[in-house]
Protein backbone atom coordinates (compact mmCIF):
# COMPACT_ATOMS: atom_id res chain seq x y z
CA UNK A 1 0.00 0.00 0.00
CA UNK A 2 1.44 3.37 -0.89
CA UNK A 3 1.87 6.00 1.81
CA UNK A 4 -0.35 8.50 0.00
CA UNK A 5 -3.32 6.12 -0.07
CA UNK A 6 -2.99 5.14 3.58
CA UNK A 7 -3.11 8.79 4.65
CA UNK A 8 -6.08 9.61 2.44
CA UNK A 9 -8.14 6.55 3.28
CA UNK A 10 -7.24 5.77 6.89
CA UNK A 11 -6.14 8.96 8.61
CA UNK A 12 -9.01 11.23 9.50
CA UNK A 13 -9.23 13.84 12.23
CA UNK A 14 -11.64 13.68 15.18
CA UNK A 15 -14.25 15.86 13.48
CA UNK A 16 -14.27 13.60 10.42
CA UNK A 17 -14.45 10.51 12.66
CA UNK A 18 -17.49 11.94 14.41
CA UNK A 19 -19.15 12.72 11.08
CA UNK A 20 -18.35 9.23 9.76
CA UNK A 21 -19.80 7.67 12.90
CA UNK A 22 -22.99 9.75 12.83
CA UNK A 23 -23.67 9.75 9.08
CA UNK A 24 -21.89 6.70 7.63
CA UNK A 25 -22.18 4.20 10.51
CA UNK A 26 -18.38 4.00 10.54
CA UNK A 27 -16.84 3.02 13.84
CA UNK A 28 -13.55 1.21 14.31
CA UNK A 29 -15.39 -1.98 15.29
CA UNK A 30 -17.90 -1.75 12.44
CA UNK A 31 -15.10 -1.02 9.97
CA UNK A 32 -13.11 -4.04 11.15
CA UNK A 33 -16.13 -6.37 11.01
CA UNK A 34 -17.33 -5.13 7.60
CA UNK A 35 -13.88 -5.24 6.01
CA UNK A 36 -13.40 -8.80 7.25
CA UNK A 37 -16.83 -9.85 5.96
CA UNK A 38 -16.27 -8.26 2.56
CA UNK A 39 -12.78 -9.69 2.24
CA UNK A 40 -14.16 -13.15 2.99
CA UNK A 41 -16.94 -12.66 0.43
CA UNK A 42 -14.52 -11.29 -2.16
CA UNK A 43 -12.20 -14.27 -1.72
CA UNK A 44 -15.09 -16.45 -2.92
CA UNK A 45 -16.27 -14.00 -5.61
CA UNK A 46 -12.84 -12.90 -6.78
CA UNK A 47 -12.78 -15.37 -9.69
CA UNK A 48 -15.91 -13.68 -11.00
CA UNK A 49 -15.25 -10.05 -10.08
CA UNK A 50 -11.45 -9.87 -10.19
CA UNK A 51 -11.80 -7.33 -7.36
CA UNK A 52 -9.06 -5.66 -5.35
CA UNK A 53 -9.05 -6.93 -1.75
CA UNK A 54 -6.95 -4.24 -0.06
CA UNK A 55 -8.65 -1.97 2.47
CA UNK A 56 -7.97 1.19 0.46
CA UNK A 57 -10.05 -0.23 -2.42
CA UNK A 58 -12.83 -1.81 -0.35
CA UNK A 59 -13.34 0.98 2.21
CA UNK A 60 -14.65 3.60 -0.27
CA UNK A 61 -17.39 1.17 -1.33
CA UNK A 62 -18.36 0.65 2.32
CA UNK A 63 -18.40 4.37 3.01
CA UNK A 64 -20.48 5.04 -0.10
CA UNK A 65 -23.08 2.57 1.15
CA UNK A 66 -22.97 3.71 4.78
CA UNK A 67 -21.50 0.36 5.83
CA UNK A 68 -24.52 -1.60 4.63
CA UNK A 69 -22.94 -4.88 3.53
CA UNK A 70 -25.64 -5.95 1.08
CA UNK A 71 -25.65 -2.57 -0.68
CA UNK A 72 -21.85 -2.60 -0.74
CA UNK A 73 -21.74 -6.05 -2.30
CA UNK A 74 -24.22 -5.02 -4.98
CA UNK A 75 -22.30 -1.82 -5.70
CA UNK A 76 -19.05 -3.78 -6.03
CA UNK A 77 -20.68 -6.34 -8.32
CA UNK A 78 -22.04 -3.54 -10.52
CA UNK A 79 -18.71 -1.70 -10.57
CA UNK A 80 -16.55 -4.70 -11.45
CA UNK A 81 -18.97 -6.07 -14.03
CA UNK A 82 -19.12 -2.71 -15.79
CA UNK A 83 -15.35 -2.34 -15.55
CA UNK A 84 -14.99 -5.73 -17.22
CA UNK A 85 -17.65 -5.17 -19.88
CA UNK A 86 -16.89 -1.51 -20.63
CA UNK A 87 -13.18 -0.97 -19.93
CA UNK A 88 -13.18 2.16 -22.10
CA UNK A 89 -15.38 3.86 -19.48
CA UNK A 90 -12.62 3.40 -16.91
CA UNK A 91 -9.70 4.69 -18.98
CA UNK A 92 -8.71 8.35 -19.23
CA UNK A 93 -10.93 9.38 -16.33
CA UNK A 94 -9.32 12.79 -16.10
CA UNK A 95 -12.17 15.22 -15.29
CA UNK A 96 -10.42 17.93 -17.30
CA UNK A 97 -10.61 16.05 -20.60
CA UNK A 98 -13.12 17.73 -22.96
CA UNK A 99 -15.06 14.51 -23.56
CA UNK A 100 -15.38 13.88 -19.83
CA UNK A 101 -16.52 17.47 -19.23
CA UNK A 102 -19.13 17.03 -21.97
CA UNK A 103 -20.37 13.78 -20.46
CA UNK A 104 -20.66 15.41 -17.00
CA UNK A 105 -22.66 18.28 -18.51
CA UNK A 106 -25.08 15.85 -20.12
Amino acid sequence: MCEYNSKVIFTIDERAKQYASEHLNETEENKKVCLAELRSWLNVETYFLNARLEDQYVLPFLRGCKFNLEKTKQKMINYYIMKKERPEWYKNRNPLLPEVKEMVKA
